[in-house]
């Protein structure tokens, strides 16, 4: 998994999850188009909260490379 700053069109910055892409090809500037996943029992996307109680369902922006 690889994670990063992303700068978006309108000026912020957000970090986030890039796929698509192996870690020593990324370089600053290189092109990204934003998906929209959701996050599924007992996968790398899925968190639990203040109670440890599995949450599940969310959607979680990512960033592929290679658009």
């Amino acid at each position: 998994m690889i994670s990063g700053l992303i700068e978006l069109d309108e000026g912020c910055w957000m970090r986030a999850r890039i796929v698509g892409a192996e870690p020593a090809t990324l370089a600053a500037g290189t092109p990204v188009l934003v998906e929209f996943v959701r996050s599924g029992p007992g996968d790398h996307l899925s968190g639990s909260d203040r109670s440890g109680q599995e949450v599940t369902g969310e959607v979680i922006p990512v960033f592929r490379v290679g658009v």
